[in-house]
Parts: C-alpha cells; sequence; structure tokens
C-alpha cells in the first residue's frame, strides 16, 4: 500500500511532466508562429524589392524567391544592375538564414509528427520479431519511394503537356517532350536546376513552386529511408523495444545472453536460481540487443563497482566514502570494524 508521501511525491512527478509538456507545446507552437511571420516577411520583401527594381509580376516575384530559398537556381530570371545583384546578395543572405529556419521548423514539426508514429509502430515490433522489423523498414522505404515516384511522374506529365516545346524547338533543338519532362522535374526535386530546360509559362511556375516544396524532402527521405534498410536505423536506440508474448525460443535467446553474462561474472550469476532471469539480467539483455550498450560496457561499469566497493559487501554506502579518506590498506580495516593504525591521516 501507498504511503500519503509515496503519492504525493507521484503527483508531483505527474504535475512536474505534464508542466514540462504544456512548456514545449508553447515552444512549438512560438516557434511555428514565428516561421510563419518570417515567410510572409519573406514574401512581402521579394515582391517589394524584384517588383520595383526589376519590374516583374506578383507570380514571377514569388517564384524567383522560392527558386533562390530552394536553391534551385534555374536561372531564367536574374537581376540586371548592380543595385539589383547588391541587393539580391543580402536577400539570399536572408533567405538562407530566416527562411531556412522557418521552413526546418515547419518541416521538423510535420517529421515529429510521423517520427512519432514510426517509433510507436518500431516499439510494437518487440524486440526479437526481426522479421517483423524488417518489414517495416521496407514498407517506409516503399511508401517513400512510391511517393517520389508519384511526384516525378506527375511532373514529367505537367511538363511535357504543359511547356510549348513545339516553340521552343524552332530556336534550338530540345528533344522528346517526355525526355524533357522528365529531365525537369528531376533537376526541379534535387535542386540541380542546371538552368538549360526551365518552366516557361506561368501555370509551370506554380506547378515548379510546388514541386519544389514537396519534391525536395520527398527526394532526401527517400535516401534516408534506403539507408535505414541497408544500415539499420539509428533511431531505434530512442525507443527501446521489449520481448513480447515469451515463449520457449525467446527464452531461449535471452538464456543464452543471460548464460554468457555469467561467464564473464556479470549479473546476479550467483544469486539467481538455475534456469532463471533475473531483473537485473533481463535488463542488461535488452540494453545490449538494442545497441545501447555492449557486454564491454557492463562489464568496466562492473569493475568500477568493484573499485568502489571497499567493504567489498556488494553495496556502496557511507563506509565506502569513508574508506576513499584512508591510507592504503585501511579500508577493508574499516569494514571489519578494526582500527587501524593511522586511520585519522587522509590522503
Amino acid at each position: 500500500m501507498y504511503q500519503p508521501r509515496q503519492i504525493s511525491e507521484k503527483f508531483e512527478l505527474k504535475l512536474a511532466k505534464a508542466r514540462a509538456d504544456a512548456d514545449l507545446q508553447k515552444f512549438r507552437f512560438r516557434s511555428i508562429y514565428s516561421a510563419g511571420i518570417l515567410l510572409f516577411i519573406y514574401t512581402l520583401v521579394s515582391f517589394f524589392l524584384y517588383k520595383y527594381l526589376e519590374d516583374w509580376s506578383v507570380g514571377d516575384c514569388l517564384y524567383f524567391s522560392i527558386v533562390v530559398v530552394t536553391t534551385v537556381g534555374y536561372g531564367d530570371f536574374l537581376p540586371s544592375t548592380d543595385g539589383a545583384k547588391i541587393l539580391t546578395v543580402l536577400f539570399i543572405f536572408f533567405s538562407l538564414s530566416s527562411i531556412a529556419y522557418a521552413i526546418t521548423v515547419i518541416q521538423d514539426e510535420l517529421v515529429k509528427r510521423a517520427y512519432d508514429r514510426l517509433q510507436l509502430e518500431a516499439a510494437a515490433d518487440g524486440l526479437l520479431e526481426i522479421a517483423s522489423q524488417k518489414t517495416r523498414r521496407q514498407r517506409r522505404v516503399a511508401l517513400s519511394v512510391g511517393f517520389f515516384s508519384s511526384l516525378v511522374l506527375t511532373g514529367t506529365v505537367f511538363y511535357a503537356y504543359n511547356t510549348p516545346w513545339e516553340e521552343l524547338a524552332e530556336e534550338e533543338e530540345v528533344g522528346d517532350r517526355w525526355v524533357n519532362g522528365l529531365y525537369l522535374t528531376v533537376i526541379t526535386m534535387t535542386s540541380v536546376g542546371f538552368g538549360d530546360l526551365v518552366p516557361v509559362t506561368d501555370q509551370g511556375k506554380a506547378f515548379s513552386c510546388l514541386l519544389m516544396l514537396s519534391g525536395i524532402p520527398a527526394c532526401l527521405a527517400v535516401l534516408r529511408s534506403v539507408s535505414e534498410a541497408v544500415l539499420g536505423s539509428a533511431h531505434d536506440e530512442v525507443r527501446l523495444q521489449l520481448v513480447h508474448d515469451l515463449s520457449p525460443e525467446k527464452f531461449q535467446t535471452i538464456e543464452i545472453f543471460v548464460t554468457a553474462m555469467h561467464r564473464r561474472n556479470l549479473g546476479h550469476c550467483m544469486m539467481s536460481p538455475e534456469g532463471k532471469v533475473s531483473r537485473f539480467d533481463y535488463l542488461c539483455f535488452v540494453l545490449v540487443r538494442n545497441g545501447v550498450i555492449s557486454l564491454d560496457n557492463i562489464e568496466n561499469a562492473m569493475l568500477n563497482f568493484d573499485e568502489l566497493d571497499k567493504s567489498q559487501t556488494g553495496f556502496i554506502g557511507g563506509e565506502d566514502v569513508a574508506s576513499q579518506q584512508l591510507p592504503f590498506g585501511a579500508g577493508s580495516a574499516l569494514a571489519n570494524n578494526e582500527d587501524p593504525e593511522g586511520s585519522t591521516e587522509s590522503i
């Protein structure tokens, strides 16, 4: 039965956690609000700056601002005067600092929600469900590649039909419309932007803006998911995977690990009954299996504990603290309630 003090401490911990969660939510809201303000200011600055300097339309100003912040750099819109070039330099620095921060904040919020969902799925897989973990990573690759491929297909079809390739062919050889559509889509989504092919219609510019903002993160997501599938997820350590539905095969896996640990004089090898796994042994198994620590780490920690346990009682207490202040060899005498000679001397 819980004592009133224990209940009070639990309540205070829950209250502190609730306050911390509320503060975190406020911080995230302020960050997103600030990001929105920065994006609004950035759009206004780009409009007034290039409307005045270059007499571009509203759509062209917005298009140019997104080309700059995504670093695609088609080269179809360029500042024409020295003053415009100087202001563009400052505009680039502003965009790559403040706007990159704003976009990162918004993307991080979206990624965090998706990542939390994926971590819940990962935790549900269990520690020993290797096939299930592999399937989850493969599904993540399939989803990211599928979304990326759909954007590539959409972009290819749009550019193939929206761009007046016949008119462009009268001026220079441009090649097949489908190849050009695929080429323009890929150099846009990867932010390469060679500049040899660019959107020329207002609809094409608007579509390119959407493609830059969605295609570049989609390309990064594909690279990340493929890397995790090949090398293993670096985030699996954040949320421990546990053993569910203990079966004879799973228990045997745990027992093999514990046996190996006991051979190195680690864990509760002297106190654990035969065929039993203690809480400490299981904790070591979970941490090692999740890749958080290794058996060498555990061994080093236990050796360090033995060094601190001067009284050799299996516990660290006040007598061990006191023995640290005694001459060499006096600690064991103190543990045996002896009065070591020279024990008043400090080292």
